[in-house]
């Protein structure tokens, strides 16, 4: 059974890496959710990136703050996009929508 707290799925199911218990978790996803985990992640890299830039300035430290989780995000779109587009040429009938989102079905 996946644990939830407050509708969000969490973190025992993703931790051990069973692909069961990810693959039913990742179906009943919703995008409340998605933006709950987006939004952790532009936090934690903010604050992180934030904490190193800010031993020169505070305009750095703002910097920095912005640069990092923006580069996790485009690397991420950018990478299911150039799948998307690769899969078909290597036979594979994916689709990019479901790339993008990182569902299988």
């Amino acid at each position: 059974m996946i644990s939830t707290s407050a509708g969000v799925v969490s973190l025992p199911v993703f931790l051990p890496g069973e692909p069961e218990r990810i693959g039913a978790a990742i179906e009943h996803l919703r995008a409340r959710q998605v933006l709950f985990y987006l939004a952790i992640m532009v936090i934690g890299a903010g604050a992180f990136r934030a904490a190193m830039g800010c031993w020169r300035a505070p305009r750095q430290a703002l910097f920095t703050a912005l640069k990092l989780p923006l580069a996790i995000l485009l690397t991420s779109l950018g990478n299911a996009l150039l799948n998307g587009m690769l899969a078909p040429l290597s036979g594979l009938l994916l689709l990019t929508t479901l790339l993008l989102t990182g569902w299988t079905r």
